[in-house]
């Protein structure tokens, strides 16, 4: 819940991901939370899994997100990470598709 920043999401690949479940597949909950981020950063955020991936470090990673900007930032990231082997998949919560309808 909350901003996520670009500090924050590199810190968790680096430093959590990398020590606490090397090679795992990762469920991110980012449900309540926003972004503000620059293309040039979700293309090195996409940088750094792909090379995670690579060496193992990463495995497949799924992500829920409840904000529509989130989400538009989120699939530019899955489809960056499609052109190498690091599997993103990227997902919009129902209680957010509930909400966008006016329910």
């Amino acid at each position: 819940m909350g901003m996520l920043t670009y500090e924050e999401l590199r810190y968790h690949l680096t430093e959590t991901r990398a020590l606490t479940a090397r090679g795992y597949p990762e469920l991110f909950d980012a449900t309540g939370a926003e972004a503000e981020m620059s293309v040039a950063q979700i293309q090195s955020l996409s940088n750094l899994s792909g090379e995670m991936f690579n060496r193992g470090e990463l495995g497949p990673t799924a992500i829920v997100v409840t904000g529509r900007m989130l989400f538009g930032m989120t699939r530019m990231y899955e489809k960056l990470n499609a052109d190498s082997i690091s599997p993103v998949h990227v997902f919009l919560g129902k209680h957010a598709v509930h909400l966008q309808k006016g329910g």
